[in-house]
């Protein structure tokens, strides 16, 4: 099994074993195949699942409670007849992605949080301190079971080598190293968005610069790239693939996409 599969394999069972039909990519949806009747959506036109519920503010999902004692011990001795199922078992799997704090997702918070699918926000800390709304809107989503991911302190460019710069080559960039871009962002999302962890993180601009660090940090990675993953292929997991609609996009891009990826049993990471 190559790495990638393990990586993948594994985010998607922990999605299991916590119960949840949707979370992060972080926010990864899973699907057993069925299609929900009228599948409604928000702006953007997300599907949504029907047995994911919000309950008193916080997302819960309609898949079963695991059966037996919790908090048991870990199991000693060597490990053997263990198989690892594609997608935790499911059809496939898609992610709802956000990148840069903008102004529109706090505008749309309340639409995207009345779906009942929990999102993956990328956000810029250089960008949000000092917003008092942008802060209050996402240390809500950390709350509300969203993931708050890293996208750096300030979205510059990283060269493949790793060196900082703005638009344009000859521009500087605020930060000093692409791994100082990520702990800033990081230390922002814990200390003053309040969440507990930082488990995944996306270059600005797809940048390959920024894979090193991050490969170093979090679990995932996400590009700008164009694509898809399937099980047990060679996807490298700190610079994974999106689909991202054009603007005036309608639903039924954003259906299109979700079916083709379905149909091929892969995971479809949307921006």
């Amino acid at each position: 099994m190559s790495k990638s599969s393990l990586v993948l394999s594994a985010v998607l069972a922990l999605v299991a074993s916590a119960c949840c039909a949707s979370t992060g990519s972080g926010g990864v949806r899973v699907d057993t195949g069925a299609k929900a009747a009228g599948p409604s959506t928000g702006s953007g036109g997300v599907h949504v699942d029907s047995g994911a519920k919000v309950a008193d503010g916080a997302l819960t999902s309609g898949l079963p409670t695991p059966p037996g004692a919790a908090n048991l011990p870990r199991p000693s001795g060597a490990p053997g007849n263990l198989k690892v199922l594609d997608w935790a078992g499911f059809k496939s799997a898609v992610s709802y992605t956000f990148d840069d704090g903008q102004r529109s997702h706090i505008e749309h918070y309340a639409e995207l949080q009345a779906t009942g699918v929990r999102l993956t926000f990328f956000v810029n800390s250089g960008s949000m301190t000092g917003e008092t709304d942008l802060v209050s809107t996402f240390s809500q989503a950390a709350r509300d079971g969203h993931e708050i991911g890293n996208h750096t302190a300030h979205h510059c460019h990283a060269d493949p080598d790793g060196t900082l710069h703005g638009a344009a080559p000859q521009t500087a960039c605020s930060g000093t190293s692409a791994g100082a871009e990520l702990d800033e962002c990081t230390a922002f999302i814990k200390s003053t968005l309040g969440a507990s962890q930082v488990w995944t993180a996306a270059s600005p601009f797809g940048d390959q610069g920024f894979d090193a660090a991050a490969g170093e940090r979090f679990f995932l990675n996400r590009s700008a790239a164009g694509g898809s993953v399937a099980p047990s292929d060679d996807t490298n997991p700190f610079h994974l693939p999106m689909w991202g609609p054009a603007e005036n996009d309608t639903v039924e891009k954003f259906d299109a996409a979700l079916d083709r990826s379905h149909a091929a049993g892969r995971w479809l990471i949307m921006l």
